[in-house]
C-alpha cells in the first residue's frame, strides 16, 4: 500500500444486517492515485525497504507455486501514533500477492501523522488496478479491524473489512485477470509514493491475531507444515532494521510487529 492522494469521494449508504450484531456497510469507494504497493525483496535474509510482518506460500518463497493461495486473513488494532512534527506514514494489511509477483490483491488501513494529526481510512487494492479508498467506513485508533481476501471463483475476489469497535463490516466482490496467488501476507509497511519509500510513523506496536490462510487446499495458521513462511524485516537505506515482527505463537495466529 502506497500513499494515497484522492480526488473523488462516493457515499456510503447503511443496510441493517438480519440476525447479525454488526452493521453491514454497503459502501462505494474512493479511488487514489499513488504508486504500485509492491513488496522489494532483498536477500533470503527477509529484509525489505517497506514491509514487515509475515509471508507465506507453497513449495517455496523464491519459487512459489501459483495459483496456490485462495484465502488469508487477520485482526489487529489500529495503531495510535507516535505524535511528531514531521509528517511519517504506515499501513497495516492483509493480502494475496505483492511478494514478487506481478498482481496484488490486499485489504487493510492507513494510519498517517500529518502535520501532527493522526489521519485513518481503510483501502484496498487489486493491482494493475487503480487502489480505492473505502468510502464511509470509520477507522479510528485503537479500533479493533478484522480483514480477509477470499478468491471464488475465475478472477473473482471477495474483500471483507469489520470493525469490531463501531460494529459495521463491509464486503465488496473485484475482479482481477490473471491474478497470480502465489502468497499469503499480514504485514506492516511504510507506505511509498513513485518517488520512493516514505518515513515511516511511529505506530508503537501492532499485534495480528486470528492469523489464517488457505494454501492448496489446506486452512491453517502462518506456520502451516503444508507451506513455507518467513518473517520479514523492515530496514532503512542504512541497513538499519526500523520495524520487526516477533515470533509465532505456537500455532501461528498471533504475532507482534514492533516499530524499533
Amino acid at each position: 500500500m502506497k500513499r494515497l492522494f484522492s480526488f473523488l469521494l462516493l457515499s456510503c449508504a447503511l443496510v441493517y444486517a438480519v440476525d447479525s450484531p454488526l452493521t453491514e456497510i454497503h459502501c462505494q469507494f474512493k479511488p487514489i492515485i499513488r504508486a504500485h504497493g509492491k513488496h522489494h525483496h532483498g536477500s533470503q535474509t527477509g529484509t525489505s525497504t517497506n514491509w514487515s510482518g509475515y509471508v507465506a506460500a507453497k513449495k517455496s518463497l523464491t519459487h512459489p507455486k501459483k495459483h496456490a493461495v485462495t484465502s488469508v486473513s487477520g485482526t489487529w488494532v489500529v495503531p495510535t501514533l507516535v505524535s511528531s512534527p514531521q509528517n511519517g506514514y504506515s499501513s497495516v494489511w492483509v493480502g494475496i500477492d505483492g511478494f514478487g509477483s506481478h498482481s496484488v490483491e490486499q485489504l487493510g488501513t492507513e494510519q498517517d501523522m500529518i502535520n501532527g494529526t493522526q489521519q485513518n481510512y481503510a483501502w484496498i487494492e487489486m493491482y494493475p488496478h487503480p487502489a480505492m479508498e473505502i468510502s464511509g467506513f470509520p477507522v479510528n485508533a485503537g479500533d479493533q479491524i478484522s480483514a480477509s481476501v477470499t478468491y471464488t471463483s475465475k478472477n473473482t475476489f471477495t474483500l471483507s473489512i469489520t470493525n469490531h469497535t463501531h460494529s459495521v463490516t463491509t464486503s465488496s466482490a473485484h475482479t482481477l485477470a490473471n491474478a497470480e496467488r502465489t502468497s499469503a501476507e499480514w504485514i506492516v509497511e511504510a507506505p511509498s509514493t513513485a518517488s520512493g519509500v516514505l518515513p515511516l510513523a511511529d505506530y508503537g506496536s501492532t499485534i495480528f491475531t486470528n492469523c489464517s490462510a488457505t494454501i492448496k487446499g489446506v486452512t491453517g495458521g502462518i506456520n502451516n507444515s503444508h507451506w513455507v513462511y518467513e518473517a520479514i524485516y523492515m530496514e532503512n537505506s542504512s541497513g538499519t532494521i526500523i520495524s520487526a515482527p516477533s515470533a509465532l505463537n505456537a500455532n501461528g495466529t498471533t504475532f507482534s510487529v514492533i516499530y524499533e
